[in-house]
């Protein structure tokens, strides 16, 4: 009896902490600017992603909703790339969760069960009138307004 109620409240505890991989690439190199992990009672990715970067003392603007800059990375008109008049990539945050891009914002999604959280920074490409697409690492461009 005793046995089974130490094990009840060791299982108990264990599943509270789990250890997550956290990771941020920025907008110039592939690699990592954090890459640690990290044991976490959070209830969501936003929850977490917040009390990481404040452990970690990482400079950012944000909520558990929304990140809008790590680091001192641009944000409003300042990250949007002029091409043409008709062509522009607007810079951003975009999240993975164990290496897929939830269709929900940070604070909707569950850490139930999540492995890794990435955040990166990324570009979505806007010509002629039509979102082409999101979420392309800005380090793959490494445009001269972020990266020189």
């Amino acid at each position: 009896m005793v046995l089974n109620l130490i094990l009840v409240i060791f299982l108990s505890a264990t599943s509270i902490h789990a250890k997550v991989k956290f990771a941020v690439t920025g907008p110039c190199d592939q690699k990592p600017i954090l890459n640690i992990d990290v044991q976490t009672q959070s209830k969501t990715v936003g929850e977490f992603t917040v009390n990481t970067l404040i452990t970690n003392k990482f400079e950012f603007i944000g909520d558990d909703q929304k990140i809008e800059s790590i680091a001192g990375t641009p944000v409003g008109s300042e990250a949007l790339e002029i091409i043409s008049r008709s062509e522009m990539r607007a810079y951003g945050w975009c999240f993975y969760v164990d290496g897929k891009e939830p269709e929900v914002y940070p604070h909707e999604m569950s850490m139930k069960g999540v492995g890794s959280v990435h955040w990166l920074f990324a570009y979505a490409h806007y010509k002629d009138g039509e979102w082409l697409s999101m979420c392309n690492p800005s380090w793959a461009l490494k445009p001269d307004f972020l990266c020189k």
